[in-house]
C-alpha cells in the first residue's frame, strides 16, 4: 500500500475539482476496472458469487446516481447481502467488497473525494492482496510488480480522463 500512498498523493485535490456526480464516476469506474484486472489473473481470488454481486450493486449504484432519491431499503438490503458474501470472500475480494462498501455509502451524500479515496485505496489493496507477495510487503516490491503498477496507472487515468 506504500507505493499507491505515495502515487496516489495528488490524488484528493484532482477529486476535490470534480462534482459529486463525477467522483461517483471515478469511484464506480475504478471498482469496475479493478474488477476486470482481477477477473484476468490466472489464480483468480474472488468467487463467482462475489463478482456476481459487485457487478449488480455496481449497475445499481450507476443508476442510483441520477434519482432524485435512494431507496433506504434498497441500501439495506444490499448491505445485508454484503456482509454476507464478505464472510465468504477472499482477500482480493474482501477488499473490493469493502470497496463497494463504500460506493452504497456514497450514495447518500454523491460520494465525497475521501468516500472516492476509500474506494480507490481498498481496490489497489484487492490487486495487491491478489499478488501473494507474502507479509512483509516493500514498495519496491511493489513498484516490481506489473498488476500493482498497471492498477495504480489506471486509477490515475480514470482521474485524468474525467478531469478533462
Amino acid at each position: 500500500m506504500l507505493l499507491w500512498d505515495y502515487e496516489m498523493s495528488d490524488a484528493k485535490g484532482k477529486l476535490d475539482a470534480l462534482s459529486g456526480y463525477a467522483r461517483a464516476v471515478v469511484g464506480l469506474d475504478t471498482l469496475d476496472a479493478t474488477l476486470r484486472i482481477l477477473l484476468e489473473m490466472p489464480e483468480r481470488r474472488i468467487t463467482e458469487d462475489g463478482v456476481s454481486f459487485i457487478e449488480r450493486t455496481s449497475d445499481y449504484c450507476r443508476q442510483s446516481l441520477t434519482r432524485p432519491h435512494i431507496d433506504e431499503a434498497d441500501l439495506e438490503a444490499l448491505f445485508d447481502e454484503l456482509y454476507t458474501l464478505k464472510d465468504r470472500e477472499y482477500l482480493a475480494g474482501s477488499s473490493l467488497l469493502m470497496a463497494l462498501s463504500d460506493c452504497i455509502d456514497g450514495l447518500p451524500n454523491r460520494f465525497d473525494s475521501n468516500t472516492v479515496l476509500r474506494i480507490m485505496s481498498a481496490c489497489y489493496e484487492s490487486v495487491l492482496a491478489s499478488q501473494a507477495l507474502g507479509r512483509i510487503i516493500t514498495v519496491d516490491m511493489e513498484r516490481a510488480n506489473p498488476s500493482c503498477v498497471h492498477a495504480i496507472a489506471m486509477q490515475r487515468q480514470i482521474i485524468d480522463n474525467t478531469l478533462t
